[in-house]
C-alpha cells in the first residue's frame, strides 16, 4: 500500500493518472524516462485496474459498469476489476451497505496483477456520513473497507493499492484524519507498514510550474546563461565588499538558479515556505494561478536585463494580483 500525502495542488491526482496509463500500457517508454525508471513499466498490460474519486460521486450514486450500478465504493471497485463475475464476490455487502471481509476482496483480486487507485476519499467520507446503515454509517463501513481492503492487499504479492490524503488543514480536513485513523487502525492488521510519499517537494516546484506556466522553455543554454551571470555579479559584489547571504558566495549559487530557473531561487521558498503554509491558497495551484497573472504582465511589459523573476515581479500595484494574494489571505485590508 503507498498513501500519496500533500496539501491540496500538490500532484496526487497527476501520479494517479499516469500511474493508470502506465499500468494500462499506455504510457510511452520515452515518456516515461522523463519520470521514472522506463523499465518498471510492465512487460503486459494490467487487466485488473480499479479506480475511485471521492468528488465525482454521491454517497450512493456510482458510474454504471457491466450495465450495474453500485451503491459502494467497494462494489464499484469490483465491477471495474473484474466485471459481473467480480461484482458477485461483493454484491451482498454491497446491497447491503455492509463492508466485505478481506477474504471476499482477496476472492475477488485473485492471483493476478491489481491495482487499486482511491482519491480523494475525505469528500466522499463527508457526504457518507449522512447515510445510515443500520447503527453505524456508510462512512464508518468504508473504513471498515479500508481496512479489509489493506489486510487483502498485503497478503497478496500481486495487488497494489495507492490512496491520497491531504493535510488535515485543507478542505475535509476533520474527515481526513478520519482517514488517516482507518489507515492506523489498519496498519495493526497488515505484516507490512504503508509507505508514504509526497509527490512533490520544495525541489520539483520550479520545473512544475515552469512545465504548467510556459509552452517551451529552452532550458539549458537559458539557464546555464543566467545562472553564470548571477553569480558573476554576485562574486563581484562580494569581491567588492558587499555582505551578500552565505547561500549567493561560492560556485553553489550558480547551480540553485540554474535549478529554479526561470525563476529566482528567492521567489521559490516564498512560495514553498510562506504562502504555501496558508491553507487557501494550495502550494502549487495557488502558486500557479499568482505566476500566470506575473508572466502575462511581464511578458506584455518585456523590461530590459530581466533573466529570471523575481520577489519584486508580482507587483502589489495591480489589482488583481494584489487580490489573488489578499483574497487567500483571508484579509484584504
Amino acid at each position: 500500500m503507498i498513501r500519496l500525502e500533500t496539501n491540496l495542488g500538490g500532484g496526487k491526482t497527476h501520479n494517479l493518472i499516469a500511474l493508470f496509463h502506465a499500468a494500462r500500457g499506455r504510457l510511452d517508454v520515452s515518456r516515461a524516462a522523463e519520470f521514472m525508471d522506463a523499465s518498471l513499466l510492465p512487460a503486459d498490460p494490467v487487466d485488473q485496474v480499479g479506480a475511485f474519486v471521492g468528488t465525482s460521486t454521491g454517497a450512493l450514486s456510482f458510474p454504471e459498469v457491466a450495465g450495474i450500478n453500485a451503491h459502494t465504493v467497494w462494489g464499484y471497485l469490483a465491477l471495474q476489476v473484474g466485471g459481473a463475475a467480480g461484482y458477485e464476490f461483493v454484491r451482498a455487502d454491497d446491497e447491503a451497505l455492509t463492508a466485505p471481509g478481506s477474504d471476499a476482496i482477496k476472492r475477488m483480486l485473485g492471483d493476478r496483477p491489481s491495482l487499486l487507485l482511491i482519491d480523494e476519499i475525505a469528500r466522499y467520507y463527508h457526504v457518507a456520513k449522512g447515510v445510515r446503515v443500520g447503527e453505524t454509517t456508510l462512512a464508518s463501513q468504508t473504513t471498515a473497507f479500508l481496512m479489509a481492503l489493506m489486510e487483502a492487499v498485503d497478503g497478496l504479492p500481486h495487488a497494489a493499492l495507492v490512496i491520497t490524503t491531504t493535510g488535515v488543514t485543507d478542505a475535509f480536513g476533520e474527515a481526513t484524519s478520519d482517514v488517516l485513523e482507518a489507515i492506523n487502525e489498519a496498519r495493526s492488521l497488515m505484516a507490512r507498514k504503508e509507505l508514504v510519499l509526497r509527490p512533490s517537494e520544495e525541489p520539483d516546484l520550479p520545473k512544475i510550474l515552469a512545465r504548467r506556466l510556459f509552452k517551451q522553455l529552452e532550458s539549458g543554454n537559458a539557464a546555464a546563461a543566467a545562472a553564470k551571470a548571477y553569480a558573476e555579479a554576485a562574486d563581484a559584489a562580494n569581491a567588492g565588499g558587499l555582505d551578500l547571504p552565505e547561500g549567493m558566495v561560492g560556485s553553489g549559487w550558480a547551480s540553485e538558479v540554474a535549478r529554479t530557473y526561470p525563476f529566482h531561487p528567492a521567489l521559490i521558498r516564498i512560495l514553498d515556505k510562506r504562502l504555501s503554509t496558508i491553507p487557501n491558497f494550495q502550494r502549487t495551484r495557488g502558486a500557479l494561478r499568482l505566476l500566470a497573472r506575473v508572466v502575462r504582465r511581464l511578458w506584455a511589459q518585456q523590461p530590459d536585463h530581466t533573466y529570471l523573476i523575481h520577489p519584486h515581479h508580482i507587483d502589489l500595484a495591480e489589482r488583481v494580483i494584489a487580490e489573488e494574494l489578499s483574497s487567500r489571505l483571508e484579509r484584504p485590508q
